[in-house]
């Protein structure tokens, strides 16, 4: 018992990572990667030589990719080894939020710390991806922590070399591992300027004024008194160990400055008060906080009001360690804020979701070890309760949250696994898989196996050129289109593949956006005069590929229809081709805005031809005689418009042979 009463701190930690190891390493390979995962896949596949130069092309620094590629010799290339790492780092940030809490104010506000940062899902989804973020939360918490024992040292005069330098490397290996790093270093640089004003202000005050104001020469019993001189000399250590990470890091600060300048920022706008309360509800719960945070708010909200209580009697220099989180915080989210990065890039914030735990962290403390005035028993024990209650509460609501990463399509990932298998079941020799973002060659190739060739586009200044030469040499191409925008902002590629290929679908996969096209063929014209849709639109071409399909031939059948607008149009028309059998029954169908979407009925002149090219699958239809319709909708409503006698029109007839 009594070994228990010593040690109950310790074996609290290990029970608050052994927890914290759990809900991280719980199906942690059950999600495919996607796409960042893939990127930092190929980066770590390639010679440290080869690396660099695609990393200076990019938003990336290279210590996370160095790392991975070392963690991969020697524990695989899996879903569950590549994340692995991100778990061992988000464990380490724990066990520094829990030593940073325990230096500043004690052994309960580390512990409570610590066991919001386990079962915060923001720490514990970004523990569970291949990707830098886990690693940046746990440097930030040792630099943190690295630079608060700095100024202990410095105010005792030893060690100060060795911290001072400890600190510089982090901060170097910080810079190195995410450009974000800036908003910790940021951060420790406005606590720097407050933690001298302090020192100048003469904070500490010795009892005996007549020993010598230095703090070299301090006596038992007595406290130094910290003078002008000892403040800029303090100024001084902060500025050279600052000046040797900048040093450390001088090799990529062109390479920083002009990436983080020229990259574009996509992230959508959001009122203030709506990021604010974005931003406590992720530094307090993680992600998941929407579906489960309830009225736990408020407990919240609680713990950062006796987080600012300043207590009368206890240690000088309190103010300023309550500050430690409290800028660390604010610093951070407001820099944030300024620069617009709002929802997106809320990952830059998981170092900052540390000084939150540990803000919360104090007031815990406080409210734990606060003496109220009177001497009864239960009000002396309320306090404790309160706190215990409080924390036990917030630390349940917060654990139902970590079921949701692996259960609610909120969280899930992109399945590109699932979306590899689906094209590799489809694809043949003759067909092409096209790539729209460089990533995507990465993650995609992880899990394709299929027989069809990957294609990447765009490789050049021509992409037109490019999806032209694809579609002559292909028979199907299915295109996985992910930030298209970004490397091909002109729509060049699938404009190209709408108006010369034919469209057979297209589908969401996540975020990702499968579509699939047939390559020409020879058509056979379809007699038919002009015929009206409605009152402005004009058939007046129809060509199809044949009319005697072999029964199980994959050959898609291809529909070519030319549109003219006799007045302009104001509504947006789908048009809808469909297969039906004698019977009338739907058996196949495709519908698109024109040229797949490339060309919306609003934007057709009067007179325009309109070339509209459709393909649809039909080599499961079994042996027997079909009709091919016709027709355009409201996608609003359904509403058809009406042609001839009816609301579609018979193009031609067709035979499946068996």
């Amino acid at each position: 018992m009594r070994l228990l009463r010593r040690h109950w701190a310790a074996l609290a930690l290990l029970v608050v990572l052994i927890v914290a190891y759990g809900v991280r390493v719980h199906a942690l390979g059950a999600q495919s990667l996607w796409y960042d995962e893939g990127v930092a896949f190929g980066h770590s596949q390639r010679q440290l030589l080869d690396m660099i130069p695609m990393l200076q092309r990019n938003v990336h620094v290279p210590a996370y990719f160095w790392s991975l590629a070392a963690w991969e010799d020697v524990a695989g290339a899996s879903e569950f080894s590549l994340r692995y790492l991100s778990v061992l780092f988000s464990l380490i940030s724990v066990a520094f939020t829990y030593s940073l809490g325990r230096l500043l104010y004690g052994r309960t506000a580390g512990l409570a710390a610590a066991g919001f940062v386990a079962l915060n899902t923001f720490s514990i989804y970004y523990a569970q991806e291949a990707r830098m973020y886990a690693m940046l939360a746990a440097i930030s918490a040792a630099s943190m922590w690295a630079f608060f024992l700095w100024t202990q040292a410095y105010l005792r005069q030893r060690r100060v070399f060795e911290w001072a330098m400890a600190l510089a490397v982090i901060n170097a290996v910080g810079l190195y591992t995410h450009f974000s790093y800036g908003l910790v270093m940021v951060s420790q640089g406005v606590l720097a300027v407050l933690w001298l004003i302090w020192l100048w202000a003469g904070a500490i005050r010795m009892e005996q004024p007549y020993i010598r104001p230095t703090a070299r020469y301090v006596r038992p019993g007595m406290e130094p008194i910290y003078t002008v001189g000892v403040t800029l000399r303090a100024l001084g250590v902060y500025v050279v160990l600052n000046l040797i990470t900048v040093m450390l890091f001088y090799p990529w600060i062109e390479i920083a400055l002009r990436q983080t300048s020229s990259q574009p920022n996509i992230s959508d706008a959001i009122p203030l008060e709506e990021m604010a309360r974005v931003l406590q509800g992720w530094f307090a719960f993680g992600v998941t906080f929407e579906d489960h945070m309830g009225g736990m708010g408020a407990a919240v909200t609680f713990f950062l009001l006796f987080g600012l209580l300043v207590v009368p009697g206890r240690a000088r220099g309190q103010v300023w360690r309550m500050l430690i989180p409290i800028v660390w915080v604010l610093v951070s989210s407001a820099i944030y804020v300024y620069l617009a990065l709002y929802e997106r890039y809320l990952r830059f914030l998981t170092p900052a979701e540390i000084g939150f735990a540990l803000w919360m962290g104090r007031g815990v403390w406080n409210l734990w070890t606060i003496q109220p005035r009177r001497r009864a028993r239960w009000a002396q024990g309320l306090p404790r309760f309160v706190a215990g209650f409080a924390t036990l509460a917030l630390w349940l609501t917060m654990a139902q949250g970590v079921p949701l990463l692996a259960t609610s399509p909120r969280y899930l990932r992109d399945d590109y696994r699932g979306l590899a298998a689906a094209i590799a079941a489809q694809s043949t020799l003759e067909d092409r898989v096209i790539l729209s973002a460089p990533g995507l060659n990465e993650v995609f190739g992880y899990y394709y196996r299929g027989a069809a060739p990957v294609v990447l586009m765009p490789v050049t200044e021509n992409p037109t050129a490019e999806a032209e030469v694809v579609i002559a040499n292909s028979r199907l191409m299915q295109v996985v289109f992910y930030g298209e925008r970004e490397q091909d902002p002109e729509g060049q590629i699938e404009r190209t593949l709408s108006v010369n290929a034919y469209g057979i679908d297209s589908r969401w996969w996540g975020d990702l956006r499968w579509v699939r096209y047939a390559a020409p063929r020879p058509l056979l014209p379809v007699d038919l005069p002009p015929v009206r849709f409605g009152d402005a639109i004009d058939l007046v071409g129809v060509q199809v590929s044949e009319t005697t399909h072999p029964h199980g031939d994959r050959a898609p059948l291809l529909v070519d229809l030319t549109w003219r607008a006799a007045a302009p149009i104001a509504e947006r028309y789908v048009v809808f081709v469909q297969v039906l059998s004698e019977a009338g029954t739907l058996v196949a169908q495709r519908d698109s805005e024109p040229a797949s979407g490339m060309l919306p009925t609003t934007d057709w002149r009067p007179g325009q031809p309109i070339r509209d090219r459709h393909a649809l699958l039909i080599d499961a239809l079994p042996p027997g005689a079909y009709q091919v319709i016709v027709g355009f909708y409201l996608p609003a409503t359904g509403e058809r418009l009406p042609v001839l006698e009816g609301d579609f029109l018979r193009l031609s007839r067709l035979t499946v042979s068996g």
